[in-house]
């Protein structure tokens, strides 16, 4: 795994601590930075790391304090993608490990001329790329220096990655809003055990740091 040593450009937006609250949240972020920074808005290629060691690299649009949307990945609809990292940073909190959250903007170009609608032309400043341009690129990079992508980019690597069972089996859940019972077995699995202790009220036990 790369250390984040190696991406001095990136700042560190944030970490994550478990959510002992009622919402189904299984994690609440922790900025590091000032408001105004987290609300910025933008292009932007984002790093998610445990210990210091990076796990994803991905870009986004939304605010850097929202983490690149993956709050959300324990409730509503969420794509496999979303509940997978979403429970993936649960399950190394569990471990007592730090997650914490890199982001860097991307340029912007400064003018842009566009066609107006009913003839002429204008000018756009400021205009924000496609950050998935420069996300495949750093991915390419990622894999020639390293020798493989990171370990939660799941999409990029085709095929034969895929997200677990357990992540699948809790996202068809979500999605079609019916609960998955409690059974013993289950204790066996970290990401199961995470979802009853939200959906079906389940203590997590042997947490390092912190008990429910």
């Amino acid at each position: 795994m790369a250390h984040i040593s190696k991406f001095p450009r990136f700042q560190k937006i944030g970490s994550y601590k478990l959510n002992h609250n009622t919402s189904k949240t299984l994690w609440s972020f922790i900025p590091c930075v000032s408001l105004e920074e987290r609300k910025r808005t933008g292009s932007h290629i984002y790093l998610i790391t445990i210990n210091d060691h990076v796990k994803k690299l991905g870009c986004s649009v939304t605010s850097l304090g929202n983490c690149a949307g993956y709050g959300v990945g324990n409730a509503g609809r969420p794509s496999d993608r979303t509940t997978g990292i979403h429970y993936y940073i649960a399950k190394h909190l569990t471990e007592g490990l730090e997650v914490a959250f890199y982001a860097m903007l991307c340029p912007k170009i400064e003018e842009v001329p566009i066609q107006n609608l009913f003839g002429g032309t204008s000018v756009l400043k400021n205009v924000c790329i496609d950050p998935k341009q420069i996300e495949s690129s750093y991915l390419k990079d990622y894999k020639q220096t390293f020798g493989n992508l990171p370990e939660w980019n799941m999409q990029e690597k085709g095929r034969d990655a895929d997200w677990p069972d357990d992540i699948k089996s809790i996202n068809q859940a979500l999605c079609t809003k019916k609960n998955i019972d409690y059974k013993l077995e289950h204790q066996e699995s970290p990401y199961l055990m995470l979802y009853h202790w939200k959906y079906n009220d389940i203590a997590l036990h042997h947490i390092a740091g912190e008990l429910s």
